[in-house]
């Protein structure tokens, strides 16, 4: 920003004074040194080649200083020279620069893989955590903490091309994790590093030299005795802890957190079919608290903290907002969302009388991708393709799968609780195109077969 505001202050000066001037405006410069000491563009190449594991997910134009030199030599000498010239040779992303090297220098080691890192929320309880363990207890995060499915998306998308690092609580079962080892690309480029979400400071070195950081997912589960150490203080001071280990490393372009439409729609405002809830929604404390809504409660405090926190800091952080998110499962056991389907399929006499916003894990996935690639996405953004009282989740049911013995009647007299509308404006920069709730639904439950979860 400074050179902007120096180059427009240049201009209108010289406009004022009338003075002849030219300005030369270059890209990255690189070529020989004559100088003793080491400048910031030579010192982008050496850091490729002092020993580093990444290079940086960035793209630059690339000049050579001696037509750098050259240009400025000439825009003097020539007089008809004016105005402002712009000097790049060729834009490349730093892959092609280290291709670029190996060719040149192939005895030289090589960054292979660019790092983001990608941290999944959890708590000790009910993980029966063993110290010294050394691997990643994540069948406790997926199946106790509900939607982190998509967290296993991401890596898929993540270890295609770059490097992730997964931080949490550990457990000693190496079976909770082989799901994530046996991800194409896992063996070379996905790190799992022990760490507990509640103590401070312990995401500071996982952090350390990454560019992007994704934090995702909640304690999910509704059988609650002490909603503050179960719910609340694993969302709200578990954020806290890795925003802060965020705020420490400035090698940290923009961190992608994982909320909820629980943390928009639920404010007491009547939702009917004819209100759309947005990004400017927020949902209220006390109606969480007087409804006993902890799980709404617990992602309400913790984004809230996030945005006042970031906002003191100078984080760049993107939430995204995901409606109940089902589709295929990577994990070999049972989350919360897709337990509202199987819940359906297994036999039940009555169905819920519940509506909720649904979303496939793949554009879930998806959005949180794009949320970090894309340079102006910013502020909040929900996901939900549709919005459906399970009464309609049972019609697509019964038209997907007719053989099927469905519920027949709702578990209640009430009035069905009504649907509502959750806009797709903003999602629509992310180039999300949602996938049609039937396709979900069919997929989830193909799933759940394949997983061994639901037999017919």
């Amino acid at each position: 920003m400074s050179g902007v505001g120096k180059m427009d202050a240049a201009w209108k000066f010289t406009k004022e004074k009338g003075i002849d001037m030219v300005t030369i405006n270059p890209v990255m410069v690189i070529g020989p040194l004559l100088q003793p000491t080491l400048n910031t563009s030579a010192a982008a190449i050496l850091n490729l080649r002092n020993g580093s594991q990444t290079f940086p997910n960035s793209t630059f134009g690339w000049v050579n200083v001696k037509d750098v030199a050259n240009s400025h030599i000439q825009a003097f000498e020539i007089p008809s020279t004016n105005g402002r010239y712009c000097l790049v040779e060729s834009i490349a992303h730093y892959s092609e620069v280290v291709k670029i090297l190996q060719e040149q220098f192939p005895a030289f080691q090589l960054p292979e893989k660019w790092m983001a890192v990608c941290l999944y929320q959890q708590c000790s309880l009910h993980t029966n955590v063993e110290s010294g363990a050394s691997v990643f207890d994540l069948k406790v995060a997926l199946v106790r903490f509900g939607y982190v499915e998509y967290g296993v998306q991401i890596l898929c998308e993540i270890l295609g091309n770059e490097c992730g690092r997964c931080g949490g609580e550990f457990g000693s079962d190496p079976k909770k994790t082989e799901h994530l080892l046996a991800l194409e690309g896992a063996k070379e480029r996905l790190h799992l590093t022990k760490a507990n979400l509640l103590e401070e400071g312990c995401f500071d070195s996982l952090v350390d030299g990454c560019e992007g950081v994704f934090h995702i997912a909640s304690p999910c589960y509704h059988d609650v005795k002490d909603p503050q150490v179960e719910l609340i203080d694993p969302a709200l001071k578990g954020t806290l802890n890795v925003l802060g280990s965020c705020a420490k490393n400035p090698s940290v372009k923009r961190v992608v957190l994982t909320s909820s439409v629980a943390a928009v729609a639920f404010n007491g405002r009547p939702l009917s079919p004819d209100v759309v809830v947005d990004e400017s929604w927020f949902s209220d404390p006390e109606f969480c608290k007087q409804n006993k809504l902890w799980y709404t409660l617990s992602k309400t405090l913790a984004e809230d903290a996030a945005w006042k926190f970031t906002k003191e800091k100078g984080i760049d952080m993107v939430t995204i907002n995901p409606a109940t998110v089902i589709g295929p499962l990577l994990q070999p056991t049972l989350n919360t969302s897709a337990a509202r389907i199987l819940n359906l399929i297994n036999g039940s006499q009555t169905f819920p009388n519940s509506t909720f916003g649904w979303v496939n894990v793949k554009d879930v996935a998806n959005a949180h991708i794009q949320a970090f690639e894309i340079p102006s996405a910013n502020g909040r953004y929900c996901l939900a393709e549709s919005v459906a009282h399970l009464s309609e989740v049972v019609k697509i049911l019964q038209e997907l799968f007719p053989a099927f013995q469905l519920p027949e009647k709702c578990a209640d007299d009430k009035p069905f609780t009504p649907t509502y509308q959750v806009s797709k404006e903003r999602t629509k920069s992310l180039g999300i195109e949602f996938i049609p709730l039937k396709q979900s639904i069919k997929e989830t439950v193909e799933s759940l077969k394949e997983k061994k979860l639901f037999t017919w």
